[in-house]
Parts: C-alpha cells; sequence; structure tokens
C-alpha cells in the first residue's frame, strides 16, 4: 500500500464526509458545511490522505489559524465558524478536526496524517507560534499520536463532549483536553 498527503478541495467533499461519519458518532459530528468553509477559508489547513491504490480519500486533516484561544468551552465549540474565527496572520494553529476511515486504522496511518500536516504547516507557516487542538480524554490512540508529537496538556473542559452512546452500547461522556505544542 501507498499512500500520498495532498491538500484537499471542495471537491472532495463527500469522501471527507465519510471519513467524518465513520470517526465521530453523531452527536460531534460535524456538518458538511462546516468543511466546505475550513477548506475555502483556509485551504492550506486542509489535507488528504489518499490511498494511492484505490484513489480514495481515506482521512482528513483540517486547521485554522487562530490569533488567541482562552480555556473555555466557547473557543472550542463544535461546528465553530471557520470563517469567524481564522486570522490569516493568527499565532496559532488550531488543529479543528482529524479522520481516518476505520479500514484503515491501526497501520501507522493517523500518525502519518498528523504528522506530516503539522510538519508541513510548520514549514510554511513560519509565524505561527503554537499548534492547539482539544482532544476527548478516552481517545488513547489520539492522545498517543499528540503526545508523540510533543503537545502537552494546558487545560481540561469538562464535560465538553456531550454523552452518546457507542456501537457496543457504553454510554460514553468526556472531558476536553485542550493541548498545545509551541515551536
Amino acid at each position: 500500500m501507498s499512500f500520498a498527503l495532498r491538500q484537499a478541495f471542495v471537491s472532495d467533499i463527500q469522501d471527507i464526509m465519510n471519513v467524518e461519519a465513520g470517526a465521530f458518532f453523531t452527536p460531534i459530528r460535524e456538518k458538511e458545511e462546516v468543511f466546505v468553509e475550513r477548506i475555502t477559508v483556509f485551504p492550506q489547513g486542509f489535507f488528504v490522505l489518499i490511498d494511492e491504490d484505490t484513489n480514495k480519500v481515506c482521512g482528513y486533516f483540517a486547521s485554522e489559524r487562530w490569533e488567541s484561544y482562552a480555556l473555555t468551552s466557547d473557543d472550542f465549540l463544535l461546528d465553530h465558524s471557520a470563517r469567524e474565527r481564522h486570522k490569516n496572520n493568527g499565532s496559532y494553529v488550531y488543529i479543528s478536526s482529524m479522520g481516518i476511515l476505520q479500514a484503515y486504522r491501526g497501520k501507522g496511518l493517523g500518525t502519518y496524517l498528523f504528522t506530516e500536516s503539522c510538519n508541513t504547516l510548520a514549514k510554511t507557516l513560519t509565524d505561527v507560534k503554537a499548534f492547539v487542538l482539544l482532544v476527548n480524554e478516552q481517545w488513547n490512540s489520539a492522545l498517543k499520536v499528540d503526545r508523540e508529537y510533543g503537545l502537552v496538556q494546558r487545560g481540561v473542559l469538562e464535560k465538553f463532549f456531550p454523552q452518546y452512546q457507542t456501537q457496543t452500547g457504553v454510554v460514553c461522556v468526556g472531558d476536553g483536553i485542550v493541548m498545545e505544542k509551541v515551536l
């Protein structure tokens, strides 16, 4: 198998939404128009992972540039408007979402997608001072990737993620962990 990372286009939206549907349960799944806006507002910060054998989008990475952030739930709302929040000269890259199709998990592709996307942004956005993201405390694989890249916990947003039931019947509700890596 061979994989490539490239900038996303609005024409990729159905593939991106397919990844989103497979990666997140409905209460925390973001809307199509949110992703279209993110691609339109900051195309340099939205990547897709392509399986070159099938030419299939198997993952995505979305980000925005923020001028600042506070450790409050209001700063990290799901479905927020990138058009309102993004600043072209923002000091922080906020990693707003990332997902991998289930069939491609467990192969190191999440690490590859995250690392390559962040490294590309760090090389091209030399005026950015840090990467920031919010992750559910229960997403151990994501936390592992984040920590391996050098992100550290900056705060906790208690019960940020809404309650939802998994396919196995487990009811989940989670705190949001705000993580940051100073460049």
